[in-house]
């Protein structure tokens, strides 16, 4: 049940939050760590199965992507294995959070949309990586832009 639902994620990324707005000293760590993290998800967010086996209601016989993310249920029955659908929603509301997670910081410390600035551009995909790749950087660094507040941003920086 842990494992289902995103109550843990939410508690670590609310004290992440809470100990960057007491001391900005971590802003620019953490604001590393959950970009990063970000970036790490654009696989795991992609549909999981290929062309033939979406086809097909049956389950896929051979491992693939989607049987190697999820837990599979033991003898003991303790987590039951998810599909592919549960699983690609689990990790696209990681993604949600995360952005969340960093705007809030963008909002709560002054300094912290000069750090992002050089955290993004520190962790440009090289330009020979896959399509794929590439449109998640841009993808995530434009829903993050379109998610703040411009108003807050310049009154933050402002003060």
């Amino acid at each position: 049940d842990l494992y289902n639902n995103l109550h843990m994620c939410d508690a670590y990324l609310r004290l992440v939050v809470a100990i960057v707005s007491a001391n900005a000293v971590f802003c620019k760590p953490a604001l590393t760590a959950l970009w990063k993290r970000l970036l790490k998800l654009h696989d795991k967010t992609e549909f999981l199965f290929d062309e033939e086996e979406k086809q097909t209601d049956e389950p896929p016989t051979t491992p693939t992507r989607s049987n190697t993310l999820a837990i599979t249920a033991d003898n003991n029955n303790m987590t039951p294995v998810t599909t592919p659908n549960e699983e690609q929603r689990r990790w696209t509301a990681c993604a949600q959070r995360l952005q969340a997670a960093i705007g809030t910081i963008l909002r709560a410390v002054p300094t912290a949309l000069s750090e992002l600035g050089r955290i993004i551009k520190s962790t440009v995909p090289f330009r020979r990586a896959s399509k794929e790749e590439l449109l998640w950087f841009f993808e995530q660094g434009w829903t993050l832009l379109e998610n703040l507040d411009s108003s807050s941003i310049c009154s933050n920086t402002l003060s």
